[in-house]
């Protein structure tokens, strides 16, 4: 998964952050945690719908950072049922994460 160009996000309106790869599977996730490296400024946007190739940023989460650089951490994650093993069950969880990016956020 790689992430398309992003260098300045704007607080004053939504945004969608696409990705170039496969799109999201029914046991698939992906999590976005804006790091503003301001204390209590930064927010984490998520999404797990099936065939989904995008993040949207509601003006909402938005308007909860900072307006100073950032770093972007994007995961993507898989969480699969145990197909053999012991009568308890288990979960299998694998994540991957792309290049961190860094950005300014603005008014």
């Amino acid at each position: 998964m790689r992430v398309l160009r992003l260098d300045n996000l704007s607080k004053s309106s939504s945004f969608s952050l696409a990705w170039n790869g496969t799109p999201l599977l029914a046991d698939q996730n992906v999590g976005l945690f804006i790091r503003t490296w301001t204390f209590s400024d930064d927010d984490i946007f998520f999404k797990d719908a099936d065939g989904a190739t995008d993040l949207v940023f509601g003006k909402n989460g938005l308007s909860n950072l900072a307006s100073t650089n950032s770093t972007l951490f994007l995961d993507r994650a898989i969480v699969r049922d145990v197909q053999k093993g012991k009568s308890e069950g288990g979960l299998v969880r694998g994540k991957y994460r792309a290049e961190n990016i860094s950005a300014q956020i603005t008014d």
